[in-house]
């Protein structure tokens, strides 16, 4: 459990900073993103580099299942008064390589003693995995079918 709820904070991280640079990579000059979600170079040919567009739709696919995860969670700590709770989800597991603040800045900055913040960062990520597994089991036959479809979107 300890080691999928680090994956979670893991890919959510990567999948949010991964968004921001493949927004950036796409507005490049030397392709533009079509409909189909394929890099296309001026002429609008295929980008021989783009992503396997089977490989495409699993990363969008998870992306989609962490942003609705991290939504619901949200939502439900907010209506729960605990956004101090969620922001040291945010602040943490989202900052960008280097600017990570230590769990001491971080309880300081945010008034939670140490074993609130880890135990805040430990429900948040459940949370989070859970809603994912949730959405997983709508589309998937049986826990093979649900394991097997978590492992293909998170490499695990």
């Amino acid at each position: 459990r300890r080691l999928v709820d680090h994956h979670v904070a893991q890919v959510s991280a990567a999948v949010f900073q991964g968004a921001e640079e493949a927004d950036a990579r796409q507005t490049g000059e030397e392709y533009q993103p079509e409909e189909d979600g394929l890099r296309r170079d001026p002429d609008g040919q295929a980008d021989p580099r783009a992503e396997d567009p089977e490989k495409a739709f699993d990363h969008q696919w998870a992306k989609t299942l962490i942003d609705l995860g991290v939504a619901r969670v949200r939502e439900r700590m907010t209506r729960a008064g605990r956004e101090r709770q969620f922001q040291a989800y945010v602040r943490y597991d989202l900052s960008p390589a280097g600017t990570r603040p230590t769990y001491v800045e971080l309880s300081r900055e945010l008034g939670l003693t140490e074993p609130e913040l880890r135990h805040s960062l430990s429900e948040v990520r459940g949370g989070i995995r859970d809603e994912i597994l949730a959405e997983i089991r709508l589309t998937t036959a049986g826990s093979e079918g649900l394991k097997e479809e978590w492992n293909v979107l998170f490499d695990a």
